[in-house]
């Protein structure tokens, strides 16, 4: 069933199946979530802790319809609908897990030599415009989709104020700029989001083993507990970058 938000639909493939598919990432302006509203759409207002509304929960429908009139119109609507599994779904409602909306002001290559000293050159780029081709994104039932309004997928973070990787002292700002720099470098794309997890589909990463080994030094910047407490070492870590989906998980 249409959300009535675009007529757009995916492409499917010679068996059916949602095919690879290019998708406009910049919106001129964030949305707002009376956009929803004006479209008969029930939402969850999630405010953080100081009552700011920063975005609007949707459990009920298709979800994956949902989702993917969401991206098909964003470049239009400026809502990035954003997966939340079913088992974070009471702390993302409690709002504890975002402060402010913020600005993103970090400059990403500064931020990940500074958390990790054995960086000394970032990844090369693959990707140079605004249109990665990504696959939908599988909502199983029970979860929902977090409608967040921002100009682009990497300012997620910011726009929520999320705390995930608080523990680090990191936050929404410092996380969206090294999303935007992999987004413009690889085409990386925010999917899924927890109280401390952050998923990004990445269609374009890199074969060269030394371009792998400079990008998993850059996630160990980001998310030192993928190595420390996962895969042990960044040349055990490596085969984990020429993956369609990179996950991370903050302590």
């Amino acid at each position: 069933m249409s959300f009535g938000i675009t007529d757009k639909t995916w492409p499917l493939d010679d068996e059916g199946l949602t095919d690879f598919h290019p998708v406009t990432i910049r919106a001129e302006k964030p949305g707002t979530l009376e956009q929803l509203t004006a479209k008969g759409i029930n939402f969850r207002p999630i405010e953080t802790e100081s009552g700011t509304v920063v975005a609007g929960l949707i459990t009920e429908g298709d979800m994956e319809r949902l989702w993917e009139e969401l991206v098909l119109s964003f470049s239009d609507n400026g809502l990035w609908p954003v997966g939340i599994d079913a088992d974070d779904m009471d702390d993302i409602v409690s709002g504890q897990y975002f402060a402010s909306p913020e600005d993103v002001t970090t400059d990403a290559a500064d931020f990940l030599r500074e958390n990790n000293p054995s960086l000394r050159e970032l990844a090369a780029p693959l990707f140079d415009g605004t249109n990665p081709s990504i696959i939908p994104l599988p909502v199983e039932s029970g979860s929902g989709i977090l409608v967040v309004p921002c100009t682009r997928p990497a300012d997620v973070p910011a726009a929520l104020g999320w705390l995930g990787p608080c523990n680090y002292n990191y936050d929404g700002s410092d996380i969206s700029a090294v999303l935007r720099s992999w987004e413009e470098r690889f085409g990386a794309v925010v999917m899924v989001l927890g109280p401390a997890t952050l998923t990004l589909q990445v269609p374009n990463t890199p074969t060269e083993e030394v371009e792998q080994e400079k990008l998993a030094q850059e996630h160990y910047a980001f998310c030192p507990d993928n190595i420390d407490q996962g895969a042990g070492s960044i040349e055990d870590y490596i085969p984990a970058i020429d993956s369609l989906a990179w996950g991370f998980w903050w302590d």
